[in-house]
C-alpha cells in the first residue's frame, strides 16, 4: 500500500512503549494492540502523533444499548446495571451472562451457570478476582447465539467483516457475498442509529429467532481482525 508500518511493543507491567528504532515512534500511525494501549492513549502516554478512534462514554453499554434499543443483545429492557461487590458472591439460579459495561475490558465477558457466583468465574478464568467492587457490570439472562460476527465500520457504512464464532467455538471465517450483504444492510441500519467514533468495531449475534443483535461496540485500535481483507480496512483508515 506504500506505507512502512511501525513496530512497536508495549513493555508488561510499565507504561513503557518500546520500538527498535525510537524515531519510529514519532511517525504518525494508527496503532493495533490490546486495551492497554486505549489506557496509555486516554492517560496521554502514546506518541503524539498516533491516531485513535476511542470515546470512553459511547463505547460503554449504558450509552449504547439505550441508543439502537430492541437491536442490543442484552436490551434494556433484559440487561441490568450494578457494582460487581453487588453480585460477585451471589449463586444464581439461572445461567447469566457478566460482563463490565465498558469496552476496556476490566474482565472478559462469562456466563454464570446454575449454583456458581461471578468471582468464582473469575478464578477459574485465571482473571482478577480481586477487582473493585465499584467496577460497573451488566448481568442479563443467558442467550443461545448461532454465531457471532465482526463488523469493520467507517461511520455508518460497513467496511468488512468475519465470522469469529460459531455457537460457543472460536470459527474465524471469511464471509462469502450473501453473508456480506445480509451484515451490511442490517450493520448499516443499526449505524443509522448509532455510531461511537468514525471507525470502530461492531459485534452481530445472529439469533434462533432469525433476528440479529448487537453482541458490542469495539474500537477498532484493539479489535481481532480475524478473517477480513485487511488492505480494504487499512486502506479506509489511512485515507481518513
Amino acid at each position: 500500500m506504500g506505507f512502512e508500518p511501525v513496530r512497536f511493543g508495549l513493555i508488561p507491567f510499565s507504561d513503557v512503549i518500546s520500538a527498535d528504532d525510537p524515531d519510529e515512534l514519532l511517525r504518525p500511525a494508527v496503532p493495533f494492540g490490546s486495551t492497554k494501549l486505549i489506557r496509555l492513549w486516554l492517560e496521554d502516554k502514546t506518541p503524539l502523533h498516533w491516531r485513535v478512534f476511542y470515546d470512553t462514554a459511547k463505547f460503554d453499554w449504558r450509552t449504547w444499548a439505550p441508543a439502537i434499543g430492541e437491536f442490543a443483545l442484552n436490551d434494556t429492557t433484559m440487561g441490568r446495571v450494578t457494582e460487581l461487590g453487588a453480585i460477585k458472591d451471589l449463586k444464581w439460579k439461572q445461567p447469566v451472562f457478566v460482563k463490565p459495561t465498558s469496552d476496556l475490558k476490566a474482565f472478559a465477558g462469562m456466563v454464570v451457570e446454575i449454583g456458581e457466583t461471578v468471582a468464582e468465574r473469575l478464578a477459574m478464568a485465571t482473571q482478577d478476582s480481586s477487582l473493585s467492587d465499584e467496577q460497573p457490570v451488566l448481568w442479563a439472562p443467558h442467550q443461545e447465539i448461532i454465531c457471532e460476527y465482526r463488523c469493520y465500520m467507517r461511520g455508518r457504512t460497513m467496511i468488512e467483516a468475519s465470522r469469529y464464532r460459531t455457537g460457543l467455538r472460536a470459527d474465524h471465517k471469511a464471509v462469502d457475498e450473501i453473508e456480506r450483504s445480509h451484515l451490511r444492510i442490517v450493520a448499516n441500519e443499526i449505524a443509522e442509529r448509532f455510531t461511537p467514533a468514525i471507525f470502530y468495531a461492531m459485534d452481530l449475534a445472529f439469533m434462533p429467532t432469525g433476528s440479529v443483535k448487537v453482541v458490542e461496540y469495539n474500537c477498532i485500535n484493539c479489535s481481532g481482525r480475524y478473517e477480513i481483507d485487511r488492505a480494504k480496512l487499512f486502506k479506509a483508515v489511512l485515507g481518513c
